[in-house]
């Protein structure tokens, strides 16, 4: 008997299996290509849409505050509004145009790549030829004062990645369609060969062998329903088709719950953003309007004075609001330093105390504080932070509160080391919920609670933040219409284990006006200081500003426009003290300040900064400024280094800061004299390392010099030791001259000043 083998061809025709995989192959195909197409432009419009609106937002955004900016000319707070826009990794320039269509301010770093190695004559045809490619979104934004158009924010968006990456996730998505196409081609054609086409030619078989009369042979099929064990195969498939879109799906609900969160982020932080504004507006409209009515002729002098409060008030809040802020953004990049120093928790609270007890009592509020029997004499802290976080903690319970009382309550666990100050009030409480809001950054309890009581959503955060920084943390209780408690703990660090028994309180006047005056006063006109200053800004403003505390100093002032300008008139006539802004025209304040050093002067140099960044600082100290002040100004500061460094008009000779000790002292005084007698054989030996190249012989001079120049009370010449000790660390070895002059120009003052004691400098 013949046996028959099944092939692809029947009668030079394709066979059943062959068309029927080939058209389950097909269907497939074109199915899931459709639906990798369309979840691609889906994806891919969501994506462009949403890459709009975070540009729409910023825009907004930054053309709003941008106006002040503008108005006032301030082209650097320009230039820093562009550049923190384009951190956004997605714009790609941002630009303000005038409206004469010349550029104010840009900030295009990423625009080479859409050169294509053209030239172009200004940044508006730069951003005309960047516009018209397809991967480039334009957006435009003008901003008004007063109804007129002042200039138009230019923002460019890329949406390159969004492409590249949908184009990815589509060819990805083909790729995994098709594996599946061909795993279910393999399986469909075993099983409808073995399930059907087998059965269906043994059928015939058996058919033909009854046409030839053989009866005797039986068809022997093991199925009962061939239809059924078909439909077996299409529910194979069915179901793997079903586990392939359960996967699908699950995929997408993960997708969606990310879009849900980063939709709730993008809320948080819009909601956040539109407080904000608020926050910012508030204090400036007071400060623009108080300050237009010091030009009424009718004002009268309370008026006028309560403008004045009012501007410093509401200027003083801004700087609160934009530091906080900050500090926030630097904790979220890691970049927020923190200080150890030996402090008095005792003494930090009192001055916390000072400060509430006078914004409670404005609040009809008693506060009181207290400690327990066992409390650190010391700690090891951030005195800063410890305070900022404590008074945050006191003024959100003062806010909260409407009658009653603060109380806080300062302890000590000295089985964990840990401060614990605990900050209760009789306010209005917090829900659970909203005790689980409260901290998380850019939210608020409640947005009823931001229109009733005001503020940012900020300060808590902020808080929390601190404290883990400062190995604690911070919790809260609370009971609708009962109040709140919230506990603070840091680390002690390295303590003490006296015990302060008792603690003793500062004693507190009952007139509000007199504490005040006590903890905020400042110097007056009355002070003893002396000299002649000069003052290196280029803003107007600030030099009349300057001149207006100065001059209440009684110093003598002359001003220059610029860095160069400094450096001549330093050379014209002798000065007590350098004011030098580091920003200036024609001139910066870093580079003038190296001149003047190469070319003798020793007397101090303050830097003036509105760059808090701690780097920034220390390149001013590292040119040879003995210090700085920061913008805006906080003029107690300002005053104190005045009389640190013109206090009875000292001269730049170097005297010993312990020439009181020297007299009290003889033995003392004659170390001081056999350290000032061995200064020209140690010149003498730094000299001789320079010139043989010893480096390692000069670092170990300079950091002993260094350390006998600060404990014999010349910290001068150890401030002067340790910045070549720097160079030298550093191999900057071509940097050393300038430095190096100064040291030795300190030595010969110093030995001229030991020679003739009695003798000044000019």
């Amino acid at each position: 008997m013949k046996i028959w083998k099944p092939s692809i061809f029947t009668s030079g025709r394709i066979s059943l299996g062959c068309n029927f995989v080939l058209l389950v192959v097909i269907i497939l195909s074109v199915t899931m290509s459709l639906s990798a197409w369309l979840t691609y432009h889906t994806d891919r419009s969501a994506l462009i849409k949403q890459l709009e609106n975070k540009g729409n937002t910023l825009g907004h955004f930054v053309a709003d505050v941008s106006m002040g900016a503008i108005l006032s000319n301030d082209f650097v707070l320009m230039d820093r509004y562009m550049e923190d826009i384009t951190n956004e990794p997605e714009i790609i320039y941002s630009v303000i145009i005038a409206p004469d269509n010349s550029t104010m301010t840009s900030y295009i770093p990423n625009l080479e790549k859409y050169k294509h190695g053209l030239k172009f004559d200004s940044i508006s045809a730069l951003i005309k030829h960047v516009d018209t490619h397809p991967d480039i979104i334009s957006q435009r934004y003008p901003i008004y004062f007063n109804n007129n158009l002042i200039g138009t924010l230019a923002v460019g968006l890329d949406k390159a990645n969004i492409n590249h990456y949908s184009w990815i996730a589509l060819r990805n998505q083909l790729f995994h369609y098709a594996l599946i196409i061909f795993i279910l081609s393999i399986a469909i054609s075993i099983v409808f060969r073995k399930k059907a086409v087998l059965p269906i030619h043994e059928l015939i078989q058996s058919a033909d062998n009854l046409a030839s009369g053989k009866l005797d042979n039986k068809v022997k099929i093991s199925h009962t329903d061939e239809l059924a064990k078909l439909a077996e195969s299409f529910n194979s498939m069915t179901q793997a088709i079903h586990e392939s879109n359960h996967e699908k799906d699950q995929a997408l609900f993960a997708l969606q719950d990310v879009n849900d969160k980063l939709e709730a982020a993008t809320k948080a932080k819009s909601d956040f953003l539109a407080n904000m504004s608020h926050e910012i507006r508030t204090p400036l409209t007071a400060i623009l309007g108080y300050s237009k009515t010091l030009r009424f002729s009718d004002i009268t002098p309370d008026q006028y004075n309560e403008a004045i409060d009012s501007v410093i008030k509401n200027g003083q809040h801004l700087q609160d609001l934009i530091s906080g802020i900050l500090d926030l953004t630097k904790i979220e990049a890691n970049k927020l330093e923190i200080e150890n120093l030996i402090v008095s928790p005792v003494n930090i609270l009192h001055e916390v105390e000072a400060q509430v007890v006078l914004h409670a009592k404005n609040n009809h509020l008693d506060c009181k504080l207290e400690f327990s029997p066992r409390f650190p004499e010391t700690i090891t802290t951030d005195p800063i932070r410890l305070k900022q976080i404590l008074l945050n903690l006191c003024s959100n319970a003062i806010k909260f509160t409407q009658q009653g009382k603060i109380h806080i309550l300062a302890s000590y666990n000295q089985k964990d080391n840990l401060l614990v100050v605990s900050v209760s009030d009789t306010g209005i409480g917090l829900t659970v919920d909203q005790q689980n809001k409260i901290f998380q950054s850019f939210t608020q309890a409640d947005a009823s609670i931001t229109r009733q009581y005001g503020g940012t959503g900020l300060g808590l955060a902020l808080s929390k933040k601190l404290a883990l920084l400062l190995g604690g943390d911070i919790t809260v209780t609370s009971t609708i219409g009962i109040g709140s408690t919230f506990t603070l703990t840091i680390s002690a660090g390295v303590t003490t284990d006296q015990a302060l028994l008792p603690i003793v309180h500062p004693a507190m006047t009952s007139d509000s006006n007199l504490l005040q005056t006590e903890i905020f006063n400042t110097p007056t006109s009355d002070t003893s200081i002396t000299g002649k200053v000069l003052l290196a800004e280029d803003t107007i403003d600030n030099q009349k500003l300057f001149s207006l505390y100065l001059k209440r100093m009684n110093l003598d002032i002359v001003i220059v426009n610029n860095g160069r300008e400094a450096v001549d008139a330093v050379h014209e006539q002798p000065f007590d003290l350098i004011l030098m802004d580091m920003q200036m025209p024609v001139m910066g304040g870093i580079d003038a300040v190296r001149i003047i050093r190469t070319h003798g002067y020793t007397g101090p140099i303050i830097a003036l900064t509105a760059n808090a960044i701690k780097e920034f600082k220390q390149s001013c100290l590292d040119a040879g400024c003995n210090d700085y002040i920061t913008k805006p100004v906080d003029w107690d500061y300002f005053y104190k280094l005045l009389h640190q460094y013109l206090t009875d008009n000292v001269s730049p000779s170097l005297t010993p800061l312990h020439s009181s000790l020297i007299q009290e002292d003889p033995e003392f005084g004659s170390i001081v004299t056999n350290f000032l007698n061995k200064l020209p054989e140690k010149k003498s030996l730094i000299e001789n390392c320079i010139h043989n190249h010893d480096w390692n012989a000069c670092r170990k001079h300079l950091h002993e010099l260094k350390g006998l120049g600060g404990a014999m009370g010349f910290p001068e010449l150890s401030e002067a030791a340790r910045l070549v000790e720097n160079e030298v660390k550093a191999d900057e070895i071509l940097n050393i001259a300038e430095k190096i002059n100064i040291l030795y120009q300190i030595f010969d003052r110093m030995q001229a000043g030991h020679t003739h004691p009695k003798s000044k400098h000019a």
